[in-house]
């Protein structure tokens, strides 16, 4: 290509300096002034306007929905208002399956992607998970308050507004399961911090994109796909057997009268 530019360009010069050879230096220059700033004209216009990846916006996402996820657990512990406990677990619901939409962007821009997209498969789980275990944790306490303890309510009332406060409280809690014992807390809390923990993890690895080390590669083996179904799948469904139900009764009844449809 550089051989055909060359070729290509001493030929124009050529041409160009027929009528007048002594200005073969300052043509030669002005081509050679060309051919750079197109060059650099093109590097611009590739930084400029050449889509962006999405890496940042889901390494942010990762770190958002962690804190959203703690925060959500706080609500369920305090046990307050049910609308604003369902208008959290909607949200995130939502996020969750916004986060799957991105792995799929960014496992299609690049195969570099590849050991996140690993990850991230298994975090969209993981995020499910830490969901359902917050929201049993809010539904217990309709029968059983006493479960929550105030060891936990009280450790759980600290705020937090950042990725890394979350990490230092769930190094923290840690601590606390370990010296109350497993058979002192709640299966659901001990679920959720060993589901955050999973999550922490494997976020640390989304984020960096390094190799898949053998903790991570336990996690990943262990956490089998979820899928969110939609509403409208299921009243779909509802409707599809409904109906079939209605045009089998109809017809074993006219059946019985001779009317058989076929």
């Amino acid at each position: 290509m550089r051989g055909g530019l060359a070729g290509y360009t001493a030929l124009i010069i050529v041409i160009t300096i027929q009528p007048e050879p002594l200005l073969t230096p300052q043509f030669a220059v002005e081509r050679c002034s060309e051919i750079v700033i197109g060059i650099v004209c093109a590097i611009m216009a590739d930084l400029l306007f050449s889509p962006r990846s999405i890496k940042q916006e889901v390494d942010r996402e990762l770190e958002s929905l962690l804190v959203a996820q703690y925060q959500l657990m706080q609500l369920c512990i305090k046990h307050g208002d049910g609308e604003v406990v369902d208008k959290a677990w909607g949200d995130l619901v939502r996020r969750t399956t916004a986060l799957q939409g991105m792995r799929s962007n960014l496992n299609m821009e690049s195969s570099r992607w590849a050991r996140a997209n690993r990850r991230l498969k298994a975090i969209n789980t993981l995020s499910l998970t830490l969901i359902t275990q917050s929201c049993e944790t809010y539904l217990i306490q309709n029968t059983r308050p006493e479960l929550i303890t105030d060891t936990f309510r009280e450790f759980f009332d600290t705020p937090v507004e950042t990725a890394q406060d979350v990490h230092k409280q769930l190094k923290r809690l840690r601590r606390v399961i370990a010296w109350t014992g497993e058979r002192e807390t709640p299966v659901t809390i001990y679920s959720w911090v060993a589901a955050a923990t999973r999550y922490q993890l494997l976020k640390r690895g989304v984020i960096s994109n390094t190799k898949i080390n053998a903790t991570e590669e336990e996690i990943l083996q262990g956490e089998p796909e979820v899928k969110v179904e939609s509403a409208e799948r299921h009243h779909a469904m509802v409707n599809f057997w409904r109906t079939t139900l209605f045009l089998h009764s109809g017809n074993a009844f006219l059946a019985v009268d001779g009317l058989d449809f076929r």
